[in-house]
Order: C-alpha cells, then sequence, then structure tokens
C-alpha cells in the first residue's frame, strides 16, 4: 500500500515540460561509455526517449536546448527528425538557441516556437563554401604536387596542383551550394509560413541580434533560459526537467523479456579516413582496414546476429583498405542481409564501403558518391636544393623508386601510374555497377568523381530510400524477418584497432584537437598509400 502511494506521488510531480539539451557531442548511434567523463545521449538513445514522451498524455511539450550542434547537415537532419515526431505527435516543440548560425537555425526551424537569448546573435547570413589551393605556397618552398586521376569531378588533386577551380570542380561545388540552400530556404519557408523569397531574404539578411530576429520575423521571443518556463506558462519556479527526472517520476508499466535472447540486428560504425592497418583514434579517427574485416566477420559468423547495419561516416581514403573492407561487405552479405546507412559523409571511399549491400539509406543532405581515383605524390627535389639536402638512390629496375619523393616522375613512371589508377577506377565502377545492379554506363555517368547529395543520389540510383539510422534498422529488421512479429534486439559495435584501448580512447575523447593538426595527420598517414579514394579535402561549410 505504502509503494503504491509512493508512486502515487512521483507520477503527479513528474515534469509536464522536458528539456533535451543538444550539442556538438551527440552521435548518431550510442558510443562507448568512457573511462574519463560521462557517455553523452546519442540520437538512437533520444528516439527512444521520444517513443515514451509520446505515450505521456500529461506532457505538454519538450524545449530543445540548442547549443553548438553537430555541423554536418545530415546529422542535423537526424536531430530534426526528433523535433518533428513529437510535434506531429501533439506535444509542443520549442527551441531556445544562444545565438549561433544557420546549422542551429535550420535545427531551431523544426520546433513550433523559437526563442533565444537576449545577447546571443545570429549569424544568418547565407552558406558559403571555401576551396583552398595550395600549389602556389608549395612552390614558395619548392614543393610540387604530382597526380593522376579519374573522373572528370575528382578534385582532390586539385587543391594542390592548382591554383583555382576548374569548370567540374566548380559545377559540382555549385550544384551542392544551391541544392543545401534550397533546402533550407524550404525549411525556414514552412517553419515561419512564409513564401519562399522572404524566407531567403531572411537567411541572408543577418546577423540579426535576438531582437531584431524578432522583428524579422526570425524568432518569437527573446528569453534567457531561466525566462522560458515562466514563458511557457508555468510557474516561474518550475525548472524544466531533464529526462532523468521524467523518467524517474513516471510510473512505467513492467517489461517482459525473453527467456532467451533474442536474435540481433547488429550495427557496425565504420568512421572516419581509410587505411590499411589497424586504424587509430588520435588526433582523428582512421577507420583500419583490419579493424574492420574484424567486426564484419564477427557479424557473419555470429549465429545470433540476423542482419547487420553499416553506419558509415567516412569520405574514403586508402584505395586498398577500401576494397578490404568492401570484400568482407561481400562475404557478409552472402549470408544476411546488409543494410548501408550514410551519416553526413559517405564518399569516395565510404560509398566504396557500401556499393554491396542490399540496401543504402542516407539522409537528404548527407554527402555521397565521389565515384572516382586520385594517386600522385609530392615532389619534393626543389625544397632538397633550397636547404642543401642532396640524395643518391640506386635502383634495379626502371621505375624502382617512382614513389620517391626526392624527385618526380619521368615519362614512364607517369604512364605506369595513369595506368594503374584507371585500372582501380574500372574497378570501382564495375563494383559499383554490380551491387547497384546497373548498367556499367548507367554508372558511369553518375561517377567520374562526382560528390552528390543524398535526394541526388537517390534519384540516380546510388542511394534506395532518404532517412535516417532508425530507418535504417527497421529495414534491416524488415528483411531479417522470417515470421509476422519477429523482434530483434539492437547491438552497436564500432571498428576500433586493437592498439586504440579503452583508456586511450577514453583520455582522447577529451582532447580539444585543433582541425588543422588532425588534417595534416590525416594525410601524412595517408601518404604511404599507393592511391586515394578522397573527394574534395578542403570543403569547409560556414
Amino acid at each position: 500500500m505504502l509503494a503504491n502511494v509512493v508512486r502515487l506521488l512521483r507520477v503527479r510531480g513528474r515534469p509536464r515540460w522536458v528539456q533535451i539539451k543538444i550539442d556538438h557531442r551527440l552521435q548518431a548511434r550510442p558510443a562507448p561509455r568512457r573511462w574519463f567523463g560521462r557517455k553523452h545521449a546519442s540520437v538512437a538513445e533520444l528516439h527512444e526517449l521520444v517513443d515514451e514522451l509520446l505515450k505521456d498524455d500529461k506532457l505538454k511539450g519538450v524545449v530543445f536546448r540548442i547549443q553548438s550542434p553537430p555541423r554536418g547537415w545530415a546529422s542535423l537532419q537526424n536531430v530534426r527528425e526528433l523535433m518533428q515526431r513529437l510535434s506531429s505527435g501533439g506535444k509542443r516543440v520549442v527551441a531556445h538557441l544562444s545565438g549561433g548560425s544557420m546549422p542551429e537555425y535550420y535545427l531551431a526551424c523544426a520546433a513550433d516556437s523559437i526563442v533565444a537569448d537576449e545577447a546571443g546573435p545570429l549569424h544568418l547570413t547565407g552558406i558559403a563554401t571555401e576551396s583552398v589551393f595550395w600549389a602556389d605556397a608549395l612552390a614558395k618552398l619548392g614543393v610540387q604536387a604530382q597526380a593522376e586521376y579519374r573522373g572528370a569531378y575528382k578534385s582532390f588533386a586539385e587543391t594542390f596542383t592548382r591554383t583555382d577551380m576548374s569548370d567540374a570542380h566548380r559545377e559540382a561545388i555549385t550544384a551542392i551550394l544551391d541544392q543545401i540552400h534550397g533546402e533550407l530556404r524550404d525549411a525556414v519557408a514552412s517553419a515561419r509560413n512564409i513564401d519562399g523569397e522572404a524566407a531567403d531574404a531572411l537567411m541572408t539578411g543577418g546577423p540579426y541580434m535576438a531582437s531584431q530576429a524578432v522583428d524579422a520575423g526570425a524568432i518569437d521571443a527573446v528569453l534567457y533560459w531561466d525566462e522560458v518556463a515562466e514563458w511557457l506558462g508555468e510557474d516561474k519556479k518550475t525548472k524544466l526537467g531533464k529526462p532523468s527526472a521524467w523518467a524517474g517520476a513516471r510510473l512505467h508499466a513492467p517489461r517482459w523479456r525473453p527467456l532467451f535472447n533474442r536474435r540481433a540486428i547488429r550495427v557496425v560504425s565504420l568512421h572516419g579516413a581509410i587505411v590499411t592497418g589497424e586504424g587509430s583514434e588520435f588526433p582523428r579517427k582512421m577507420l583500419g582496414s583490419k579493424a574492420a574485416e574484424r567486426q564484419l566477420d564477427r557479424a557473419r559468423t555470429d549465429s545470433r546476429t540476423a542482419a547487420v547495419v553499416l553506419h558509415i561516416d567516412s569520405r574514403g581514403g586508402s584505395a586498398h583498405a577500401s576494397d578490404l573492407i568492401w570484400r568482407s561487405v561481400v562475404r557478409l552479405a552472402r549470408k544476411k542481409p546488409v543494410v548501408a546507412y550514410f551519416d553526413d559523409v559517405a564518399a569516395s571511399g565510404g560509398y566504396y564501403l557500401a556499393c554491396a549491400a542490399s540496401k543504402i539509406v542516407a539522409q537528404p543532405l548527407t554527402l555521397t558518391g565521389s565515384i572516382g581515383v586520385v594517386g600522385g605524390k609530392l615532389d619534393l627535389s626543389g625544397l632538397y636544393e633550397k636547404i642543401g639536402l642532396h640524395s643518391v638512390v640506386l635502383t634495379r629496375g626502371e621505375a624502382a623508386a617512382m614513389n620517391h619523393t626526392s624527385r618526380g616522375y619521368s615519362e614512364e613512371e607517369r604512364r605506369r601510374l595513369r595506368e594503374e589508377v584507371g585500372a582501380l577506377y574500372d574497378q570501382f565502377v564495375r563494383k559499383v555497377a554490380d551491387g547497384r545492379d546497373m548498367a556499367m554506363e548507367q554508372a558511369e555517368q553518375v561517377a567520374q568523381g562526382r560528390v552528390w547529395i543524398g535526394s541526388d543520389a537517390a534519384e540516380r540510383g546510388l542511394v534506395d530510400e532518404l532517412g535516417g539510422a532508425r530507418r535504417a534498422i527497421e529495414l534491416a529488421k524488415e528483411l531479417a524477418r522470417k515470421k509476422p512479429g519477429q523482434k530483434f534486439r539492437v547491438v552497436d559495435v564500432q571498428a576500433s584497432g586493437k592498439r586504440s584501448g579503452l583508456l586511450a580512447r577514453g583520455i582522447v575523447g577529451q582532447l580539444p584537437v585543433p582541425k588543422q593538426l588532425s588534417d595534416v595527420a590525416e594525410l601524412a598517414t595517408l601518404a604511404d598509400e599507393r592511391a586515394l579514394m578522397l573527394p574534395l579535402y578542403n570543403l569547409y561549410w560556414s
């Protein structure tokens, strides 16, 4: 009797509003618990929370406190799905901003109302890309980049061999910029109930101070975080409940679990630049072919694994390493359904990993495609001369030293490199054609090293469905289900190298690493690879 009274009191005391904080630490799938620092929630876990929140008739709504969210457009679409599910389920959704730019505002536009701190300016000035070209800078050092590539749009090498954009490079980036701008414009128009022209003016007319944003119709009110509860009509002393407080005060129905573990959908995270070997965690995540093969082979041989979802967030890397991982996916797909889900980027080598999957799911703003190959080296002979360094190379074989950086390619060596890159490109296109059930001519049309956003990739047969990781898992369940109503548990694993242990990951996960340092480290790691599958390197969005 006493226990029932306590439960009743807890139910009556549960929050009528719940707050959810969104910041850069939010990942798509649950991450391993670190030794140092607390474990942060994932989008997948927030979807489970939303499932429960929607069942609570007493819950009025949810306030999303948006502070430096993930920067990838596909990641933002994943979070927008959470907010839209709540809104369509009858809960009021409010977004609170502390300044920000277009990514923060795009996310906030999924809410029913938007409020912001008074001192937090909204930098709504549109979106821009920047491509940095290194040729002149390298020349001043006596360094020349020499490269061969296949694919008219394979612009990775251009950043080191040119001083400006080629026509093909400009065409591809302009198309992506236009499409992302259009998606953002439509989201703003829908959220603020204005036409496309007015939305375009609103999202490019800043920066706005918060009061100016209200006058412009970009937000609904100027409120500090501690004022939000009163604005919602609650007692000003009432705090917005955290998910843990809501869950603790809720009367849960008993949950029955099967006596034996159900078969599983295994979600294998394949993240980072692709390299041969074990990969690394610091200063940037590197996906090692051995680590990926090990996880995929486990999934293939595990009798309790019914299907696999490849959660890919990689812009590519080593051609050889990509092919080794692809082979493991092929072997896995012969035994079990495999669904690939593309996160922010699954381009070039990242797409190579998935082209043998049964189905591919991506967000509309995922960057994918870039089916092409580049190979080359840096000729440091000019630098050697500047600093008085002399090199003597003895060989047995006309092209034995073709990859040495102390000199440039001879005509024969460049011919051999061109043939190697061409053969790898033809192999890549053939595997895309086979995996996507295309004719070679059709695959060649969508290849050429061109990057597509997810919606365009779906129109061209490179992607099967548009959606998030949740949809990819549901699709894997559909493919694995052998009888109606069969249920599965979901297991998350990450392809991490043996040398990156729990302690190292725990420490590294807390270190702020400058982007420039991790970029340089990534290129240095890839320097020994024979050929690369990478899209445009220096592509920054703001």
